[in-house]
């Protein structure tokens, strides 16, 4: 599989942020990238955003609608 580049500053603020070092980071958002949970939606080389689509979905339904949690088939 083709393995996620990182620039360095995503590396030390996702390190920072989690108390780990930048290359667990790297390996981290790597391993959610594989797995289908983070997509990088910039293209970019560098500067890259990552976004988990099912999170976002959650968060942007209309207001006061019950989320439809993935993989439940239900709403809560």
């Amino acid at each position: 599989m083709k393995r996620t580049e990182l620039s360095g500053g995503v590396r030390e603020r996702l390190g920072t942020l989690l108390s780990i070092t930048p290359p667990a980071a790297h390996t981290a958002i790597g391993q959610l990238c594989q797995a289908g949970i983070l997509r990088e939606r910039t293209g970019y080389a560098r500067n890259r955003i990552y976004v988990a689509d099912e999170v976002l979905g959650i968060l942007n339904r209309p207001f006061a609608e019950d989320p439809i949690i993935p993989g439940a088939g239900t709403q809560v």
